[in-house]
């Protein structure tokens, strides 16, 4: 991660050594990694690079996406991005994050087609601090251009020890044609009105 003079603020890394059995190969490179970390930055614009080398192939590749981090003000509500979950999977590891839930991993979706299985919701993930005012009304929409084509509202888990709330659900999509959809969250409390989509 670096600051807008360029300098590196953040790094981490992490080395992936993989086995699998020929017969799987083709499998494993169609497969994904998820590779996420934390970092605990000050108010400002950063560029966050990613570099992925394959050893093996002896080949890399390098992205950059631009962030801004902003000072919350006293008693603000904040809510995170809309996060459309690709898939998930039972994980071994105790370790605690964001993409963990209750033992499950979940794997976000970065525009590709998501399947979803007859009598099985389309899932997505969010985190709101409440700030000092009341909890808004939640509810998702799954979008069709500008036309609404399945909505449900969206009930509140209780808050963890910081007090955001973090919330892991799903919305049907039974009898939904397969398409290009947003997913759209609206929180709207009577003062103001905030969304997010994916």
């Amino acid at each position: 991660m670096r600051d807008a003079s360029g300098r590196v603020v953040h790094k981490s890394s992490r080395r992936y050594a993989l086995a699998w059995p020929k017969s799987k190969a083709d499998e494993v490179r169609r497969g994904r990694i998820l590779f996420e970390r934390d970092a605990l930055l000050p108010p400002g614009r950063y560029t966050v690079e990613v570099i992925a080398f394959d050893a093996q192939a002896g080949t890399s590749g390098v992205d950059r996406v631009a962030v801004a981090a902003s000072e919350p003000r006293a008693g603000e509500r904040r809510v995170s991005s809309l996060v459309v979950v690709g898939h998930a999977e039972r994980s071994a590891l105790a370790a605690a994050g964001p993409l963990l839930y209750q033992g499950v991993r979940l794997y976000p979706s970065f525009g590709e087609a998501v399947s979803v299985g007859a009598g099985k919701p389309l899932a997505f993930l969010f985190t709101l601090r409440p700030g000092d005012r009341p909890l808004p009304e939640a509810r998702v929409e799954l979008l069709s251009g500008d036309a609404v084509v399945r909505g449900a509202n969206v009930p509140w888990p209780p808050s963890d020890a910081s007090g955001q709330l973090r919330v892991v659900s799903g919305l049907s999509l039974d009898g939904v044609a397969a398409g290009a959809y947003t997913l759209r969250l609206t929180l709207a409390d009577g003062q103001s009105l905030e969304s997010r989509s994916a």
